[in-house]
């Protein structure tokens, strides 16, 4: 007897889907009544994947940079920026996130406000 459910898809034979460009154009078909939102989300995305960075970059310059030359004045300097603008950084990161959600919400409802 054949099993059923993840058990029988795990251990059917392994079969690579086959990628044509008649279904990539029929999936672009399906996406196509969404792409504003679709661009707004990749938007978003890659808005709070940038801030994420924004943080270990300065750590990063400080670290290579700012402490084996020994100047305390620029390490106090940067430190404080980083302190400054990382609350900032976090809450744009949020507001940005919220949007996602709202976005998210909105494709997956099929509904547009």
């Amino acid at each position: 007897m054949r099993g059923t459910g993840w058990k029988a898809y795990l251990m059917s034979p392994d079969e690579k889907p086959e990628l044509t460009w008649d279904l990539m154009r029929r999936v672009i078909g399906y996406a196509r009544p969404c792409r504003f939102q679709i661009i707004e989300m990749f938007i978003l995305i890659v808005g709070t994947t940038g801030l994420g960075l924004l943080t270990p970059l300065i750590m990063r310059y400080l670290i290579d940079h700012v402490i084996p030359s020994g100047n305390i004045k620029q390490i106090d300097r940067k430190l404080v920026s980083v302190s400054r603008s990382e609350p900032g950084a976090e809450v744009a990161q949020s507001i940005i996130g919220c949007g996602c959600k709202v976005l998210e919400a909105r494709f997956s409802s099929g509904s547009s406000w």
